[in-house]
């Protein structure tokens, strides 16, 4: 996948694991990463906080498809 700067990430859940992972990601270098979360005010609120963007439950499959890496934390 190259370096995480030209990674697109996508991270399934905002929960505790999921928003540490993500921070974590964005820490190491990452800068274009999607938040997919149950509850769409949480992942919103989690983007504004590490300059993520947020896709809807429903486009899960689409976002997968087009993501260098996917972390899964549900």
């Amino acid at each position: 996948i190259g370096t995480l700067p030209h990674a697109r990430v996508l991270v399934v859940g905002c929960g505790k694991t999921g928003a540490r992972a993500a921070r974590q990601l964005v820490k190491l270098g990452a800068r274009d990463v999607v938040l997919v979360n149950r509850s769409l005010d949480r992942a919103e609120a989690l983007a504004t906080l590490i300059g993520a963007r947020v896709a809807p439950l429903s486009a899960l499959h689409g976002e997968a498809a087009l993501a260098d890496v996917v972390i899964v934390a549900t």
